[in-house]
């Protein structure tokens, strides 16, 4: 079961900050105050937190079934209950969203208009993300408290227009004359620019993600915003959720950190993504030295005591997975060290992860898996020396990482695609400038590791004119397009699921380990409590589509 840490202790350390003993006392109930008597800045903390929180815990969904991280399985049917459900929902809908609903009219009344923007933008992102997990989910009758315990599920193409409504109220309000800007502003420190900013180009994503429907008018929607200048399209701009490197009182640590660099019982990494990283292209993507770190450099020596897998052939239904780039690049089985047969990889040595849906129990590894490195957990770069990371809690740069959700690396990805129609010229200069803008970005973190070394610019160079020779040879270039894509989304596993689900590719992800692999989450399951506890709510089957995902039943797995 995935760990998950929660962002209390950093609650509670950014809150000593914001408020003295008695506010607290006022704010144990904020629906029961008046107005005046909110502290409008103690409550937007305790939003921002738990915005962080539901992100990481919806973004961990999304990596596992687009096999960036492990899925236990063995198949889909098993893979997730609904009560694995439960604590992605009741932060969104009894933390983040209640929250919201709190600070509104208190922010309202006393003219804070950043906090109640702001506050906007991230209940529209909430409620997207909910519909992109969910499909149908509650809003008109949502967070009412007492007045309602059993609110309705409304459909999911009405809540995105909701949103863009929302969004635009919020872009009204970081317009307008604001007495004082908030105290903590975790994501952009009271810039109503960036703010606005962000706005437009969450505009930008759910007008990418409803591409197929066209009541929404995507193509000239995204024209105008881009139009307009004012987007994510610079690293100053993006947004992110930036954690420390605090360990103890509180513990400030990227979630990533905490479970690979403290415990032996952390996630393992997917020995589909570590291919893609390191052999689908015939050599070893530059960035993979920041996104893992290898304990053990070298698998082929182990037995089926640690590496259960290795006491078994290459599965038959492997075989039709290959390379995108090379045809003779197999997709890998057990590790990167046991490979397509006959087609060793090259500088795979040691990248030791699990294959998709593998339920294998856990063998004594964890000083030999491969780990979350420097990017974007604030892990350790990897220099290829190897070495437990179970020693100190102190090592990398320490958690100091941060959470990816909205970057100009992906605005310049969605903007490559929404050109891809008419004008296939721009799309592929697009993909270029979101190729270079991924690697500085990752660039971004060299600073917090003594021993991590740039990306160069030759290396860069390089790898965009690899890719762009891939581009200018594909019969469908959207494959080579979102490939790229799924890369620089480490980190941000609900885009890569929304990318999987609306457009098919990447088509060469490694296939469940069982031959019959179940039906593929084309929606996640209910939460067993709002299904138990909500008498308007009915669980619902993984094959229930969003609105937006309007391909046929059995298009991925």
């Amino acid at each position: 079961m995935k760990i998950f840490r929660n962002l209390l202790l950093i609650t509670a350390l950014v809150f000593a900050s914001a408020c003295n003993t008695t506010e607290l006392e006022i704010l144990e109930n904020p629906n029961s105050v008046s107005p005046d008597l909110v502290d409008t800045d103690f409550l937007f903390n305790s939003i921002q937190l738990g915005f962080a929180n539901f992100v990481f815990r919806a973004n961990d969904f999304g990596m596992q079934v687009t096999r960036m991280t492990h899925m236990y399985g063995p198949t889909y049917d098993n893979a997730f209950q609904p009560s694995t459900m439960d604590a992605v929902w009741s932060t969104a809908y009894a933390t983040v969203l209640a929250d919201i609903e709190a600070l509104l009219p208190a922010a309202t009344a006393k003219q804070q208009f950043v906090h109640t923007g702001a506050a906007k933008l991230l209940k529209a992102y909430t409620y997207v993300t909910l519909v992109d997990m969910f499909g149908k989910v509650p809003y008109t009758e949502a967070v009412q408290g007492a007045t309602n315990f059993n609110p309705k599920a409304d459909d999911g193409k009405f809540i995105y227009q909701e949103m863009f409504k929302l969004i635009d109220e919020a872009i009204v309000d970081l317009n307008k004359m604001a007495l004082g800007t908030p105290k903590n502003d975790l994501f952009y420190n009271g810039v109503k620019a960036n703010w606005i900013a962000m706005a437009n180009t969450l505009k930008i994503k759910m007008y990418n993600t409803v591409r197929a429907d066209a009541s929404f008018n995507s193509t000239a929607a995204i024209n105008a915003i881009v139009a307009s200048g004012n987007y994510i399209d610079t690293q100053a701009k993006d947004f992110v959720f930036k954690y420390g490197a605090n360990r103890s009182n509180p513990n400030t640590r990227h979630p990533f950190y905490t479970q690979h660099y403290e415990t032996e019982n952390g996630d393992y990494m997917s020995n589909s993504f570590l291919w893609t990283l390191v052999a689908e292209k015939g050599t070893v993507d530059p960035r993979a030295k920041f996104y893992f770190y290898r304990q053990d450099t070298d698998a082929t020596n182990e037995d089926s005591f640690t590496l259960d897998c290795v006491a078994f052939s290459y599965p038959a239904h492997y075989t039709s997975k290959k390379s995108i780039y090379n045809t003779s690049i197999g997709i890998p089985y057990c590790t990167l060290d046991y490979p397509y047969p006959g087609k060793p990889y090259t500088n795979a040595m040691g990248y030791w992860g699990r294959d998709h849906g593998d339920n294998s129990g856990i063998p004594p590894d964890g000083t030999k898996r491969t780990v979350y490195g420097l990017y974007p957990g604030g892990g350790k770069y990897d220099a290829g020396a190897g070495g437990s990371t179970k020693t100190s809690g102190s090592q990398g740069a320490k958690g100091a990482g941060y959470t990816p959700i909205l970057l100009s690396t992906y605005t310049h990805f969605m903007l490559a695609e929404n050109a891809l129609a008419s004008n296939p010229a721009l799309a592929k200069t697009s993909m270029q400038t979101a190729i270079r803008r991924s690697f500085e970005t990752v660039n971004t973190f060299v600073p917090l590791d003594a021993s991590a070394v740039a990306i160069s610019a030759t290396q860069i160079t390089d790898y965009v004119n690899f890719v762009s020779a891939a581009w200018d040879a594909a019969s469908n270039k959207n494959q080579i397009l979102q490939k790229e894509y799924y890369i620089a989304l480490w980190g941000n596993g609900m885009e890569a699921y929304n990318n999987y689900r609306r457009t098919g590719f990447p088509a060469n992800l490694q296939p469940t380990r069982e031959p019959v692999s179940g039906v593929f989450y084309r929606t996640f399951l209910y939460p067993n409590d709002y299904v138990v506890l909500n008498t308007n709510a009915t669980q619902k089957t993984n094959t229930v589509q969003v609105f937006w995902d309007t391909n046929p039943a059995g298009f991925i797995n």
